[in-house]
């Protein structure tokens, strides 16, 4: 018994008949070659080494071929006027499949009308799948095929990505699986947001200590030993303003001190001379004459 899709068979008729692109499923065995653009063989190949690679990794990978956008895409595409703008637009489109398709891991999407193609990593947390150098070589290696017009076989460069692919995810898994588990908790942060926290306190308080100025609530008076007192929040903040808006002290100038009071000496009397004294001065009146003998 054949069982018609989820939705009905009629959205699916509608979308072929009018040339548009439906998106694939992650189930569909992970290659839709809409666009006819690898053999049959190749397909079966492909479809197995996909298998493996979900199974080994855990992770999808789909590729996708299409024939040609929806219109309104495809205009919007063709009307970038830079190639970076053209890749841009076509990787959102890209991006938008694989969403609609469930991918846990990689996507390609490769477009005839218009030609172009692109390499997917989603959900965001897979980047690590692959890194930008490898996913550089996946997406010079499908671009090849684009860039041919698609006039060749492309078997082989369909297995070489599938495998350069596998082997990116598989190595890329183990690297992530075999790093030490890093602290999730950042001290730095936590020490910042204290810091703030902090702040907010200190400004809080400050802005209730000068409330409470000018209603003319006496302030505590903190005492340098008690530590719970200058860590009280009102407390706090009439010391915290006190500090801020305390004129500063200058010390006062030294005074010059008397000078000590020294005795004056008294005038010595003057020694009597004799009047023929030779040294007794000029002027000096001469004493009573001794008595001669």
């Amino acid at each position: 018994m054949l069982l018609a899709p989820r939705g009905g068979w009629w959205p699916a008729l509608v979308a072929v008949g009018m040339g548009l692109a439906v998106p694939a499923r992650a189930g569909d065995g992970g290659l839709r070659d809409d666009a006819g653009v690898f053999t049959e063989d190749a397909r079966a190949r492909a479809g197995r080494k996909i298998d493996a690679l979900r199974q080994d990794n855990g992770k999808d990978l789909l590729v996708e071929t299409l024939v040609r956008l929806p219109d309104e895409q495809a205009d919007e595409v063709r009307k970038a006027r830079r190639p970076r703008e053209r890749k841009r637009l076509f990787r959102a489109i890209a991006e938008e499949r694989a969403a609609a398709a469930g991918v846990d891991g990689v996507y390609v999407l490769l477009c005839k009308d218009p030609a172009d193609h692109a390499v997917v990593v989603r959900p965001e947390e897979n980047d690590f799948l692959l890194p930008f150098e490898e996913r550089e070589r996946v997406d010079r290696l499908f671009g090849s095929i684009r860039s041919s017009h698609f006039a060749r076989d492309h078997d082989a460069t369909l297995l070489e990505g599938i495998a350069l692919i596998d082997g990116a995810l598989h190595a890329n898994l183990r690297a992530r699986a075999a790093a030490p588990v890093r602290d999730g908790f950042h001290w730095s942060a936590a020490l910042w947001v204290a810091g703030a926290l902090m702040g907010l306190w200190l400004v809080v308080n400050v802005l209730r200590a000068r409330a409470a100025v000018r209603q003319g609530t006496p302030s505590a008076v903190l005492s340098g030993a008690d530590v719970s007192s200058v860590m009280s929040g009102p407390a706090a903040g009439f010391w915290l303003l006190r500090a801020l808006l305390a004129a500063p002290t200058v010390p006062e100038p030294a005074k010059d001190l008397p000078a000590p009071e020294v005795a004056a000496e008294a005038p010595a009397e003057p020694r009597p001379f004799a009047a023929d004294d030779p040294y007794a001065p000029n002027d000096l009146e001469p004493t009573a004459p001794y008595d001669q003998p």
